[in-house]
């Protein structure tokens, strides 16, 4: 079977192969955050596994935390970086403008972001590229998200206050969520914060 990328973009997940959609679980903000929280916890969500099993053989994962969990489940696996870079025009295929948009990031930024920005990645691209999309979408959800996508473009090298920040933020909208935030500090920091990643090469982000 020939391979695909599991990506995850800021409403789903998505497996694409030579950069065109073969499948997607689009998903609401409350959705993902509970998939993350399993992920982090080391355990696959039924719905995660009922998407990605007819592809169970063929599936290349890009964010290498995740590769011993899917190994342990059965996926095949590999962190490919090229993968990634490969996702750029996969999300500018789709008509949502994504090279423009980073371009036009990369031109704005001051010098002093700019360095920070070199220094990390976020390893789904989809969560930076997507603003445009998402922020002239009907809904509180799609723009809590572009909020929380703004909060770590910037300067903000305390990973703490990027935590506080987005816990306000969710929870005062969400008041359901506040049972699946509350107490999970290293979880939300590790696979919810947009996976903040250090050390990438800069080409990766734009």
């Amino acid at each position: 079977m020939t391979e695909l990328v599991l990506y995850e973009g800021p409403t789903g997940f998505y497996l694409f192969k030579n950069k065109e959609i073969v499948s997607s679980l689009e998903l609401n903000c409350k959705s993902i955050l509970e998939i993350h929280l399993s992920l982090g916890l080391n355990q696959l969500p039924p719905i995660m596994n009922e998407f990605l099993t007819p592809f169970r053989d063929s599936v290349f994962i890009v964010d290498k935390c995740l590769n011993k969990l899917f190994k342990e489940n059965g996926f095949k696996y590999k962190n490919d970086l090229s993968k990634i870079r490969e996702s750029k025009f996969f999300f500018a295929k789709q008509g949502r403008k994504k090279a423009k948009l980073a371009e036009k990031n990369k031109t704005n930024l001051d010098p002093e972001t700019t360095r920070v920005i070199e220094k990390r990645t976020i390893c789904s691209l989809g969560h930076m590229f997507s603003r445009e999309k998402l922020s002239v979408d009907i809904g509180k959800e799609d723009n809590l998200i572009v909020q929380a996508i703004e909060m770590i473009v910037v300067e903000e090298k305390d990973i703490t206050k990027h935590y506080n920040r987005f816990i306000e933020t969710y929870s005062h909208h969400f008041p359901e969520l506040k049972s699946i935030l509350n107490g999970k500090d290293y979880v939300l920091c590790s696979a919810i914060l947009l996976n903040i990643k250090k050390n990438f090469k800069k080409n990766l982000i734009f």
